[in-house]
């Protein structure tokens, strides 16, 4: 897809306490082009709309490939999600937004 995005819902079971993570959301927004390093991924207005969209939720967003400097990589997002319930409410909100090309839930994490 060159030129777009794609928006990749992780899901992961994690162990702990109350409030812990049980999956992961993977979000790839859309790329404008090759040679802007990832703007459209970075921007702070692309940010705000994600923001938007998981906070009602209770969830937040962060960058899934912190600090790096290639533009594909920079567009991956991971949310936390603590409540599995959520998951197809959040992947419906995500790919409504035009900043989202798709998504999709991980499988949980197992062993081999």
């Amino acid at each position: 897809m060159t030129g777009g995005a794609t928006v990749a819902v992780g899901l992961s079971t994690a162990e702990g306490g109350r409030g812990s993570t049980v999956m992961q959301v993977i979000v790839k927004l859309k790329v404008a082009g090759a040679g802007q390093r990832g703007t459209a991924a970075r921007s702070a207005s692309t940010l705000d709309e994600l923001r938007r969209i998981v906070r009602p939720l209770g969830e937040s967003i962060k960058p899934l490939h912190a600090g790096t400097a290639d533009a594909t990589l920079a567009s991956y997002y991971v949310i936390d999600v603590r409540d599995a319930a959520h998951v197809d409410t959040l992947i419906a909100l995500l790919l409504q937004s035009p900043f989202v090309d798709a998504a999709y839930a991980k499988p949980p994490d197992a062993l081999p």
